[in-house]
């Protein structure tokens, strides 16, 4: 249904006040809203009223304030289909390079939030997650700080530039970094409402700092290829694929037999 839908989780809490935090929403607007389940609204946002800067800061209350399910949806999005179905086949086809291959856009160095990634996270009982890859970038600029080597050895997770499977699948990068702007772009169009909510409700709210949050020059944009688990026989990773872990089959239904348990760095994630 919400296929092609770009969704935004908020991931740090904001300080709204009580009465904003709770949020309702004008009767005008109800059509924006569906229901998750009975008593978690999901509010859907059209592309076009970010752009125009329509006020939405209710409906917004509403998605991420103190009783909210802490996603957006934003429709209508011009691009996003064609975009997205093109990165997404690339995931694919970047998860079946060679080993060799996808070793040469590997960076330990900065605990692999730069190039490609697979096996180094842990699940439970610390097991490795071999049943996705990841693949991380920045989506805005190959080089934020422009070549200070200082800056990139202090903080390499941030600042290392990106790296590319140039000669195996160069078309990766202009497919990523499209549609990693054109997220980024929607989140900034986002913070800029919840920018005006927060300042209307906390005079001591420096206007302007969800703004400069969000729209520094250092979002991490991520590409993920999940394995199937007759994928995971046939390039024999481990026998652990999602929901067959040892733990699952002895009949836990542990949360992080899917993922494990971390902390975001970011304030507002677009899927």
């Amino acid at each position: 249904m919400y296929k092609y839908y770009c969704v935004f989780l908020l991931v740090c809490a904001l300080a709204f006040a009580e009465e904003a935090g709770k949020g309702t929403c004008p009767e005008s607007n109800a059509k924006q809203i569906e229901y998750y389940s009975k008593d978690l609204p999901l509010v859907i946002l059209d592309y076009n009223d970010l752009v125009n800067r329509a006020n939405l800061q209710a409906l917004v209350a509403t998605a991420y304030g103190q009783e909210g399910l802490g996603i957006l949806l934003v429709r209508n999005v011009p691009g996003l289909k064609e975009k997205r179905e093109e990165l997404l086949k690339l995931a694919r086809s970047l998860a079946y390079l060679t080993d060799e291959q996808k070793q040469e856009i590997e960076h330990p160095q900065s605990l692999y939030s730069v190039g490609w990634s697979h096996g180094k996270e842990k699940l439970a009982k610390d097991q490795p997650d071999f049943s996705k890859g990841s693949f991380y970038a920045n989506p805005l600029t190959d080089d934020p700080t422009n070549g200070n080597r200082e800056w990139i050895s202090q903080y390499p997770s941030f600042y290392h530039p990106n790296l590319w499977p140039v000669n195996s699948l160069p078309q990766l990068q202009s497919a990523f970094m499209e549609t990693g702007q054109l997220v980024h772009e929607i989140g900034k169009l986002i913070a800029y409402q919840m920018d005006q909510l927060v300042s209307s409700v906390r005079p001591q709210y420096v206007k302007g700092t969800l703004v400069d949050v969000v729209g520094t020059n250092l979002p991490k944009g991520r590409l993920l290829y999940y394995f199937s688990s007759d994928e995971m026989k046939k390039f024999n990773l481990g026998n652990t694929p999602h929901g067959t872990s040892s733990s699952t089959s002895q009949g836990s239904s542990r949360e992080d037999n899917w993922c494990g348990w971390h902390n975001d760095h970011s304030s507002l994630t677009g899927l």
